[in-house]
């Protein structure tokens, strides 16, 4: 499946480019045919450092909050076999440190396709679902109005979708990727081969994202 159709059907949204280090409980802001915005000036990036601002939360509540949503552990994501087949452009911006190293040289860009297999979800659990809903419980219609301006347009980060990335590179290129990849001493693949035509490299997700389900702040339910 291509990636683009993947997002349509799983109703996603792909992780904007320069936002690899994002969690559970980010705020993004939507905005008509772009690309969302994971954050705003004079903003709070997650919604536990707005519960903090506001004193519903304190400082230890908080560090426990967010050390939870950067390490909640990685589940499959129930897919099968799937693999995403990603395009140059998004390629280009994913901030995987082997999509990017790969792309850093031009012969190499020109001449692969990488792919999203084995995906797995980083997902906000039920009872931190029912803790949000609880310090969301105590927003009136003032409070919502000076902190959020424009309320309707703000969503958080409720799924963190992360995939193992394959490589495919065209055989005429398999000694110079070899070299490339000797090069570097952390960007070493789990696994490689060749089939009739190109040769495969696959890396650990590195628990770098690669899209992420939304839901609005406004009508968030536990």
């Amino acid at each position: 499946m291509y990636l683009y159709p993947f997002q349509r059907h799983f109703r996603l949204d792909l992780i904007p480019a320069s936002h690899a280090d994002i969690s559970l409980c980010d705020l993004v802001w939507k905005r008509k045919n772009k690309s969302p915005l994971l954050g705003r000036k004079g903003m709070p990036n997650n919604l536990y450092n707005l519960f903090l601002a506001e004193d519903f939360i304190t400082d230890t509540q908080w560090r426990k909050a967010i050390t939870s949503f950067e390490s909640e552990k990685l589940i499959s994501a129930q897919l099968g076999n799937l693999e995403v087949k990603a395009n140059r452009r998004f390629g280009s911006s994913f901030q995987h440190p082997v999509v990017q190293y790969f792309h850093s040289e031009s012969h190499f860009s020109n001449n692969l396709q990488f792919y999203f297999t084995d995906i797995k979800v980083r997902v906000l659990s039920n009872s931190w679902r029912i803790k949000i809903q609880t310090h969301l419980d105590k927003f009136n219609k003032k409070l919502e109005k000076k902190i959020f301006k424009r309320y309707r347009s703000i969503y958080l980060i409720t799924e963190l979708y992360y995939g193992n990335i394959r490589i495919q590179i065209d055989r005429s290129q398999i000694h110079n990727a070899n070299s490339f990849l000797l090069s570097s001493s952390t960007n070493q693949p789990t696994l490689k081969y060749e089939n009739d035509r190109d040769y495969v490299y696959e890396f650990s997700n590195m628990e770098v994202p690669f899209a992420m389900r939304l839901e609005s702040v406004k009508e968030f339910r536990s």
